[in-house]
């Protein structure tokens, strides 16, 4: 008899589910619906992860909740279709999208550059590809916040789709300049830095140019902002050193 559910599932290898599309597709849009129908049967809140890579990166600001999506990528895609498939099959929904996601578990691009930084003289980076870093503890106290408002007002109406990532934006490159800065504060050793193009760094799935996400409406909603992505960064690599 669960009060709510929060999905935080998701077929995230983007290149991959390029030449897996059925795989992402089950995962990332009939897994949401089928838990949006029986959230509906139960009554209960869905809360839903879901991502910048709905979008197609052209936009010249932060993107908002009810700009429309175009997603650029399998992945994008099937994560569009998992939204739609939540707002077809149960009203009392939160879509909360998020971005660029580290942490210290798991594979994620700050724990890959500093394991790179131990292996290579120089690494190099792509510099024209922008977004929020969002740190996963940040994420999870963010989503714990909207889970209480939501469970806590019986009368509560606020459902649609918000965004929540750290403050601020960066690029991938100054995000890696900014990760190397703060590690050699802590006396390790980093590589030389260098800034390329996406036309140099193929890969198989195409990724959006500026994703970064409004969250305003999300502040609005309940109060919530998180932190700087650069101070994020000092309490992940905080805990990695205690580790």
């Amino acid at each position: 008899e669960p009060a709510a559910l929060i999905n935080a599932s998701a077929y995230t290898a983007v290149d991959r589910a390029e030449q897996d599309a059925d795989a992402a597709m089950r995962l990332n849009a009939e897994g949401p619906g089928n838990l949006a129908e029986i959230c509906s049967r139960l009554d209960i809140p869905l809360i839903h992860v879901s991502t910048d890579y709905v979008f197609n990166g052209t936009a010249a600001r932060p993107w908002r909740p009810g700009d429309p999506v175009d997603p650029i990528s399998v992945y994008g895609r099937t994560k569009a279709a998992g939204e739609a498939r939540i707002r077809d099959n149960h009203g009392k929904h939160l879509i909360v999208r998020t971005s660029w996601l580290f942490g210290p578990d798991g594979n994620n691009f700050l724990k890959t550059v500093l394991r790179l930084a131990r292996e290579r003289d120089s690494l190099s980076v792509v510099s024209d590809q922008t977004g929020a870093p969002t740190y996963v503890p940040d994420l999870a106290c963010g989503l714990h916040r909207i889970l209480q408002a939501v469970l806590g007002s019986p009368g509560f109406e606020r459902w649609g789709t918000y965004h929540l990532t750290n403050s601020g934006h960066t690029t991938w490159y100054e995000f890696a300049a900014e990760i190397f800065r703060q590690a050699e504060q802590s006396g390790l050793q980093t590589p030389r830095l260098e800034a390329i193009p996406t036309s140099v760094y193929r890969t198989d799935a195409q990724r959006p140019a500026y994703s970064v996400l409004d969250c305003s409406d999300t502040d609005l909603a309940f109060g919530i902002t998180l932190p700087a992505w650069q101070d994020a960064i000092k309490r992940c690599l905080e805990t990695l050193q205690r580790s």
